[in-house]
């Protein structure tokens, strides 16, 4: 640069032959040229020189440029825009500095964006005047650039993360490129299987609608096959022979300056994107280059690590496309089972019972030989474990499809379920376990009524009492009182209890049954635990699936149908509460419930009002049988017969009511018997 500057011709220059300059601008000159970064000085305001640092920037303005105007070599526009911080630095004597400052330079006759970050700094002649500007510059290209398109490659991955579908995986990753300044424009394609055509899904463009002078050039929004041996129209189309080669191709634009201002750019890289289908071409993603930036390495790189994104973005959603569609299958299949099993089991109800009840009377009989005896037995055992299956997923089809009729009723939760627990006394003794039952009165709840009937009497007197308190006050006064209190549905919680207890004296084989009632803080805490198999890790994600039964289960007998467990997963929920459990093999196995206490949880219309009374199971089974008898119908009157079995019992009362409904259209009221 020294040698540049001592033999240009400086006096074609503003300033004229060297001999006729300031000595302060030569010793200037000479300490810009041995600086070491890219450093300008700008002497007068106006005249331009520079060191060999900065003369990258000028490209072939060198060396013309040095000692001309700052206008005259990088434009009006420029100047306009630097010519308020040099007037700024001049009359405050103050240096600025401006970071990542974005301007285009002429690079061998192309415009090139660049980003530099820059200070101007005062030059303080002898007499207090600014003789010039020190223009101390570093180019911050490469790191603006990488800290953008490292922000545009987080974006793609978060969005990969969410698609739901390829249509979705597509928009997604448009709509994150979009207003990137280095893709000024993004097309998808993707193959039509059912139709064979390659359609545009998603692009930059508005309304997914390129201009004709795009669609002119090759990138049509759809094509469709011209016969049956594949071939496309237009037959020239980029996108067309990216699919059918699987070769990724450049396209430059035969456009002039006005045309490519129009479009936005002027060459475009097409991408075979192989996601879900490794041995075909899923997609077509067209990517714009960013006119005002050199298509290096660097740009290429990261646009293949842009569609390596997009094709696991893809491939994600591909998969998650296909497990939806298997869940929703599995679900489909399930709810066939579910109402398969319902019919099935309304149509074995009443022929069951009505099986099942004759044996049942044989067996009373105390003349019966021995091994007929034997054979009776078997006979009513099976038919017990059948009908409790039917009922099972009776009462679980009925759950399920939101015609259960629950009553919420406010009870004595430990005493209740010791009382339940207490019927397995016998049976855990025969199998020589030890039943342990922990369930001590709650310290602080406002207890609601035992289910039993020696204990009728006396919670009606406390039920009276109570209703008498609270009578003058408001319903949220009331419903605040019952904060303390826990609310369950009697024939659903006798059906949780039994169902846990069961299971855990069904796969102890020696050891401990234990069942403990504990408050919490929130509400109370059912907890069941034995000693027994266990359940294996593989298991125990599955058990609370319908129809699941662990594979290798050592139980003390195989029948069951697999839902018991969901269908106390249905139940609890419907308390509000949830189930969980703890397993390890050969240890033992732990179910703990939760039931949130209050009833502000639970369906108001549900809850029965204080002062309800639980009503026993023969009491509503008497009142759901007896029928009013309105004046001016006849009544039918079979007969009084003395019915000693409850499944008997049951069976009349499944039957009975269709039989009514077909009297009524023969006059007659109502079936007596």
């Amino acid at each position: 640069m020294a040698h540049t500057i001592a033999t240009k011709d400086w006096s074609s220059t503003p300033l004229g032959p060297m001999e006729s300059w300031p000595p302060p601008l030569r010793l200037l000159l000479d300490l810009c040229t041995n600086m070491m970064f890219p450093t300008a000085l700008v002497w007068d305001h106006d005249i331009f020189f520079y060191n060999e640092g900065y003369r990258p920037r000028l490209g072939n303005k060198h060396p013309w440029a040095l000692g001309q105007r700052v206008r005259d070599i990088f434009g009006e526009d420029f100047w306009q825009s630097v010519k308020p911080l040099h007037d700024q630095v001049a009359q405050t004597k103050r240096a600025i500095r401006h970071r990542n400052s974005k301007r285009e330079f002429n690079q061998a006759g192309h415009l090139e964006e660049r980003y530099q970050t820059f200070s101007l700094s005062p030059i303080i002649l002898g007499d207090g005047s600014v003789g010039g500007l020190w223009r101390v510059v570093i180019d911050s290209t490469d790191a603006v650039l990488n800290e953008r398109r490292l922000h545009v490659l987080r974006l793609l991955g978060v969005h990969s993360s969410v698609a739901t579908n390829v249509l979705e995986a597509c928009t997604s990753t448009v709509e994150t490129l979009q207003g990137c300044p280095d893709i000024p424009m993004v097309l998808v394609y993707i193959r039509n299987e059912s139709t064979s055509t390659i359609e545009l899904v998603a692009s930059t463009f508005e309304r997914n609608q390129p201009p004709e002078l795009f669609v002119q050039n090759g990138f049509p929004t759809l094509t469709r096959p011209r016969s049956s041996r594949g071939t496309f129209s237009p037959p020239d189309c980029s996108v067309v022979r990216v699919f059918a080669s699987g070769k990724s191709e450049e396209v430059v634009f035969d456009l002039n300056k006005e045309q490519i201002e129009q479009l936005g750019v002027e060459r475009v890289l097409v991408f075979p994107v192989t996601a879900y289908k490794k041995s075909a071409v899923n997609a077509v993603v067209v990517l714009g280059v960013n006119r005002y930036r050199n298509l290096d390495s660097m740009y290429r790189a990261w646009f293949s690590h842009i569609v390596d994104q997009f094709s696991t973005s893809l491939t994600n959603a591909k998969v998650r496309e296909e497990e939806r569609r298997h869940a929703e299958q599995l679900a489909e299949l399930d709810r066939a089972k579910t109402v398969f099993f319902s019919n099935v089991s309304h149509e074995l109800r009443t022929p069951l019972m009505l099986m099942v009840s004759p044996i049942e009377e044989a067996l009373n009989d105390n003349s019966l030989p021995a091994e007929h005896r034997r054979t009776l037995e078997m006979v009513f055992r099976n038919g017990q474990r059948l009908m409790k299956l039917v009922n099972t997923l009776l009462n679980f089809s009925r759950v399920e499809a939101g015609r259960h009729d629950a009553t919420f009723i406010s009870v004595d939760i430990a005493a209740f379920t010791r009382e339940l627990v207490s019927s397995f006394d016998s049976a855990a003794q025969r199998l020589k376990l030890d039943l342990v039952i922990e369930c001590p009165a709650l310290d602080g709840q406002e207890c609601g009524p035992v289910l039993r009937h020696d204990l009728i009497e006396e919670d009606k007197e406390k039920r009276r009492q109570n209703k008498t308190k609270k009578g003058s006050r408001g319903e949220g006064d009331i419903q605040a009182d019952r904060t303390n209190e826990v609310f369950v549905d009697a024939t659903m919680w006798e059906q949780i209890v039994f169902n846990l207890v069961s299971n855990a004296l069904k796969f102890t084989w020696k050891g401990t049954v234990s069942v403990q009632v504990r408050k919490l803080q929130t509400g109370i805490e059912l907890v069941v635990s034995d000693t027994g198999v266990g359940i294996s890790t593989e298991d125990q994600h599955h058990l609370f699936q319908r129809f699941y039964r662990a594979q290798k289960s050592n139980g003390r007998s195989q029948e069951g149908s697999g839902i018991g467990l969901a269908f106390v997963k249905e139940l609890v929920q419907l308390h509000g509460g949830s189930i969980q459990m703890r397993s390890e093999i050969d240890k033992g196995t732990t179910m703990s419930v939760y039931i949130p206490a209050g009833c502000a949880h639970l369906p108001r219309q549900q809850v029965a009002p204080p002062g309800t009374l639980a009503e026993p199971a023969a009491e509503k089974e008497r009142r759901l049988t007896s029928l009013s008898n309105p004046t001016g119908h006849r009544d039918l009157e079979l007969g009084l017969l003395p019915v000693r079995s409850p499944l008997l019992r049951e069976s009349l009362l499944v039957s009975l009511p269709p039989l009514n409904d077909m009297l009524k259209f023969g006059g007659w009221r109502r079936l007596i018997c």
